[in-house]
């Protein structure tokens, strides 16, 4: 097909509503995708009890399911509590599909904030379950996705200052800066988004130059601010929601889908955990999950990493594990180290990042038993992530725990 062509399909796609997108033969989101939203907005009228019920028996279903796979049969107990933790070590090195045939399996990769790269396998369907979840929780901030919705996203490391596909707007982080501020206030304003979806500091940083520069942007259209991936706190939330006026999504996940929660300010003052996405356990201050969606590689009982200080899953205000580390490249700019998170690095273990300033990276990395460095291969993974680098790969014999934690990036 003509890539002209393309192009201007594309186009008229991203300009239907979302929930109409799922009707087109061969979109990414389906049958399923509708039948699972129905679900949910069914499931949140329930009784606790009947909450309870459903919840119950999916985590069954799963169990059994898991059953075809030689792990988790190996180290099944009657009472779900017994069944050992799953550590990332185990997914590194075990097989944990039900299913021989990857044919129709989508890979993911994933490190979060523990440099531990895990592989991750899903189905479409699994998938559009995911997308389904996020949809219903925008509904709940306030958004119509029977109707057209304009998006605005403030995370991708795209060349351009802004770029378009239908009713979705792109723009880096990078380049919201004090210098350009008055052309991001005049595009802001134009496009008028329904959604902005972003990083807690990068909305944050372009509230303070707005307000330094004593710009006032009406945005009549905004319902929702989609944040993720690092910590939110109150005050931050309220410097936004002050600006903007509109309720913040504050939406805690991992690349694993084996858990998420959620929390619509200033509505809600606790995050919630939805209990038809994972069943969870708080375990000396840890989120121990597992997810009631994953049938092909199930995860039970995984150890998440990420902490909180409440007592009980009712009184979390933020999820402590969400990382605010990030990079500075040769330009100046901060890089999220999610962006680096979610790829696959050839044989490695472990890894962390020296920030030798000025752009200049260290990669260190502690390889898999029996497995040899190899740099070319990682190095082309790296400058794919970003080019404003500069990066050297370096083995190491171990990484060392601070605190029996793993951390990330180490300034030099």
């Amino acid at each position: 097909m003509d890539k002209n062509i393309k192009k201007i399909l594309k186009t008229i796609v991203f300009r239907l509503p979302p929930y109409y997108r799922s009707f087109i033969p061969g979109y990414i989101i389906g049958k399923t995708y509708r039948k699972y939203l129905s679900e949910i907005i069914k499931v949140e009228k329930f009784t606790e009890e009947e909450k309870k019920n459903y919840q119950n028996e999916k985590l069954k279903l799963v169990l059994k399911e898991a059953q075809k796979n030689e792990y988790y049969s190996s180290i099944y107990k009657d009472k779900f509590s017994e069944i050992p933790f799953l550590e990332r070590e185990i997914i590194q090195t075990r097989n944990l599909l039900t299913t021989d045939n990857k044919i129709n399996l989508k890979k993911s990769y994933t490190s979060g904030s523990t440099g531990q790269p895990i592989t991750v396998y899903r189905t479409k369907e699994e998938n559009e379950k995911e997308m389904a979840n996020i949809d219903y929780l925008l509904m709940r901030s306030g958004i119509n996705i029977y109707r057209r919705v304009k998006y605005l996203n403030l995370r991708e490391s795209i060349k351009q200052p802004f770029e378009k596909i239908g009713d979705i707007y792109f723009a880096p982080p990078s380049y919201i800066k004090d210098e350009n501020i008055e052309q991001i206030s005049k595009i802001l304003s134009k496009i008028n988004p329904d959604v902005i979806h972003t990083h807690p500091s990068v909305i944050n940083n372009l509230v303070n130059l707005l307000k330094h520069r004593n710009i006032n942007i009406k945005l009549s259209n905004l319902k929702v601010i989609l944040v993720s991936s690092e910590r939110f706190d109150d005050k931050m939330k309220e410097n936004v929601y002050n600006y903007f006026n509109c309720n913040i999504l504050d939406y805690y996940s991992n690349e694993e889908n084996s858990i998420c929660a959620y929390r619509i300010y200033p509505k809600m003052e606790y995050m919630e955990f939805p209990i038809h996405y994972s069943y969870v356990e708080l375990i000396k201050g840890e989120l121990i999950s597992t997810a009631l969606n994953s049938y092909k590689m199930p995860l039970i009982r995984y150890r998440t990493g990420d902490r909180i200080s409440a007592e009980n899953l009712k009184e979390v205000k933020f999820i402590e594990g969400r990382t605010n580390e990030f990079l500075i490249d040769c330009e100046g700019n901060k890089v999220p180290l999610e962006n680096f998170s979610t790829y696959s690095y050839k044989d490695v273990y472990l890894y962390q990042f020296l920030d030798k300033s000025n752009g200049n990276i260290e990669f260190r990395v502690q390889l898999l038993p029996e497995k040899k460095l190899d740099k070319d291969v990682i190095l082309k993974t790296l400058y794919q992530i970003s080019k404003n680098f500069n990066y050297e790969v370096v083995e190491v014999e171990k990484i060392e725990r601070i605190n029996n934690k793993h951390k990330m990036v180490i300034r030099g």
